[in-house]
């Protein structure tokens, strides 16, 4: 499942001389979705079946706590239908929600991956489908168990609780707080596994990995 809030990556974005206006409903973002899923497709021979979601749409700045309540409450109730979810969210207050939801979702069972782009899609110089395309390879990867809250953006994978942005300017925008730092992302994924089970560690500190949403427990805002 992808869900859109908007930001550079799926927000609407004014049009000037070299780009088009991007809107961020659904049917207009397909098109990149579904280019991202036969990539995949093509290289690993796996079938994902993306159903997009506009949850709402504003600039990151704007985020508040009720937009992750919403988000929460959308995980929680397609759970039992997706195998990942993916959160297309701004830069400038994704560390903010990514640990949010990582408080929230206590014991939650698979991967929620927040990405986003530095430049918007239509722009020369994009990474929207870079980053799309690398959150849907880590959302089905089968080598380690990739689970709770991660942010994937440029070369890195971050731990939720753990995402700070220092520039506007990369196309690696994101540090990790100490140990926050769960492995790379480029030609080959690389994962540091003593940080992977520190992370999912965490998660299963309240109850037991939920397999199920009955089971799910959520801190609400």
């Amino acid at each position: 499942m992808l869900l859109l809030t908007g930001g550079t990556i799926a927000g609407k974005v004014a049009k000037n001389d070299v780009s088009e206006c991007i809107d961020s409903d659904s049917s207009s973002f397909m098109p990149i979705v579904n280019d991202s899923v036969n990539i995949v497709k093509k290289n690993w021979g796996i079938e994902i079946e993306p159903v997009v979601e506009e949850l709402f749409d504003v600039d990151s700045s704007d985020m508040l706590p009720q937009n992750w309540a919403i988000l929460a409450e959308k995980i929680t109730e397609s759970y039992d239908k997706f195998d990942a979810f993916i959160i297309l969210h701004g830069t400038n207050t994704m560390g903010y929600t990514g640990a949010a939801l990582s408080f929230a979702l206590e014991n939650i069972n698979k991967p929620v991956i927040l990405t986003g782009a530095q430049v918007p899609p239509g722009y020369l110089g994009t990474d929207a489908v870079t980053n799309l395309v690398n959150s849907l390879r880590l959302a089905v990867w089968g080598y380690h168990p990739i689970k709770g809250v991660v942010c994937v953006f440029g070369s890195k994978i971050i731990s939720g609780a753990r995402i700070k942005k220092g520039t506007d300017f990369d196309y690696d925008p994101f540090q990790s707080f100490i140990t926050g730092s769960l492995g790379q992302i480029g030609r080959f994924i690389r994962i540091d596994e003593d940080a992977l089970n520190k992370h999912i560690a965490y998660l299963s500190k309240v109850k037991p990995l939920a397999i199920q949403s009955r089971v799910l427990s959520v801190k609400r805002f």
